[in-house]
C-alpha cells in the first residue's frame, strides 16, 4: 500500500481540472466513518454499490491497481474473523469484511486520482501541523526506499549462494543490519541536504485552489451521504 502512495507525478498533468485534493480527501474519510459507525446494513450496502460504480469506469491499470491493494486486505480481515462463525455470529463476519472492503477500497481509489503531494498539499491547506506532514512525508518516502534497498540485498545474498552451505538462510540478520546502516546513512544526508536548501520545516501552499463545478459535486455528495445515514439510523429505531 505504501509503495501505491508514491506514485510518479508525471502520470498527473500539472494542469489537471477536476475537484480539490481536500475536498476528495475529505468525502473519503467522511464515508470511512459514516460507514464505519454505520448500524443500518442498507447505508453500507449503498456506499458499496456507489464504490463499485466508480470502479467500473475506470481504466483496466486503474482497476488492477486498486484489486491487488483490496483483495489481500479483505482476505486476512476475513480470516480473523472466521472465528466468529462458528461462534454463532456469522453476521460479523460480513460486515467487518464489508466494511473493511468499503475503507480500503476508497482510499485505494482515491489513490488513482489524487498524488501523494497533492494529499499533503491538502493536509496543509486544512492547518494539519507540519511537524505531522513533515513526519508522515519523510516515513512514507523512506519506507518505500529502505523497502527496495532490503529486497536488492537479500536478491544479491541469492544470487552468491554457489555451495551447499545454505549460509544465505541465515543472512537475514545481515540485512537488516545493512539496512539499518544505509537507513541512518541516509538520514544524516536527508537532514544535511535539507538544511543546505534551507528548509524551516514549513509547507507552504504556493497555489490557491479555485472552487469549481466539481468541488460543488462532491460537497453536494458529502451533504446526501450525511442525510441518508441519519435517515438509515433513524430507521433502526
Amino acid at each position: 500500500m505504501i509503495a501505491k502512495l508514491l506514485k510518479d507525478r508525471r502520470n498527473f498533468r500539472k494542469n489537471r481540472k477536476g475537484a480539490a485534493a481536500v475536498a476528495q480527501l475529505a468525502l473519503v474519510l467522511l464515508t470511512i466513518i459514516l460507514v464505519s459507525f454505520s448500524r443500518n446494513a442498507f447505508f453500507s450496502y449503498a456506499i458499496l454499490a456507489m464504490m463499485l460504480a466508480v470502479i467500473s469506469v475506470l481504466k483496466a491499470d486503474e482497476i488492477a491497481a486498486v484489486i491487488k491493494v483490496v483483495i489481500p486486505v479483505v482476505l486476512f480481515t476475513a480470516l480473523v474473523m472466521l472465528p466468529a462463525v462458528f461462534l454463532g455470529n456469522p453476521r460479523s463476519l460480513l460486515t467487518v469484511t464489508m466494511k473493511v472492503f468499503i475503507s480500503v477500497g476508497l482510499i485505494a481509489i482515491y489513490n488513482q486520482f489524487v498524488s501523494w503531494n497533492e494529499t499533503t498539499r491538502a493536509l496543509r491547506a486544512v492547518h494539519v501541523p507540519a511537524t505531522f506532514i513533515l513526519i508522515l512525508d519523510t516515513t512514507v518516502h523512506f519506507l518505500m526506499i529502505l523497502g527496495r534497498v532490503a529486497d536488492s540485498l537479500s536478491e544479491a545474498v541469492k544470487l552468491r549462494t554457489v555451495s551447499r552451505v545454505r549460509w544465505n538462510k541465515k543472512g537475514t540478520g545481515g540485512v537488516l543490519g545493512t539496512t539499518y546502516l544505509i537507513s541512518e546513512k541516509m538520514s544524516r544526508e536527508t537532514t544535511e541536504a535539507m538544511q543546505t536548501r534551507c528548509f524551516t520545516g514549513q509547507y507552504p501552499v504556493l497555489k490557491k485552489h479555485r472552487i469549481n463545478l466539481y468541488d460543488m459535486i462532491y460537497f453536494l455528495i458529502a451533504g446526501v451521504e450525511i442525510a441518508a445515514f441519519i435517515f438509515t439510523q433513524l430507521m433502526m429505531k
